[in-house]
């Protein structure tokens, strides 16, 4: 598949399952003249397909997997569950959902440190 389309495809399940503001029929047209728009009009029924399925089925989706709970890929779950048992692999697992510290590296050859701050802050 190619990536702008698994992109898509994954923004826009997100917005169908997640996003109660926007309805259903808005993403899924969105969808399809974004990947028009993107010179994959070939493609743009397998868009609109995939999406008018989730959205009329996302009552019945379930995310109880555990690569499905915490978006790892099921063999590398697999791989700490054989390697540390599934307790361990959970916590692992969810390590990754937590969030965590941004660092940021200075060239202080460029900038001082106080320039490099005050940019940090109108930025953010």
């Amino acid at each position: 598949m190619k990536p702008f389309i698994r992109t898509l495809l994954r923004m826009s399940v997100y917005q169908l399952i997640y996003m109660d503001r926007v309805p259903d029929s808005a993403v899924c047209n969105e969808a399809v003249k974004l990947a028009v728009r993107r010179r994959f009009q070939g493609l743009k029924g397998f868009v609109n397909g995939v999406l008018r399925t989730v959205s009329r089925e996302k009552g019945g989706l379930s995310f109880d997997t555990p690569s499905l709970k915490y978006s790892i890929p099921q063999w590398m779950y697999d791989m700490w569950k054989d390697r540390y048992g599934s307790e361990k692999a959970g916590v692992i697992s969810a390590s990754f959902l937590k969030e965590s510290p941004t660092w940021v590296r200075c060239n202080l050859a460029r900038a001082d440190k106080a320039e490099i701050v005050k940019s940090l802050e109108s930025q953010a």
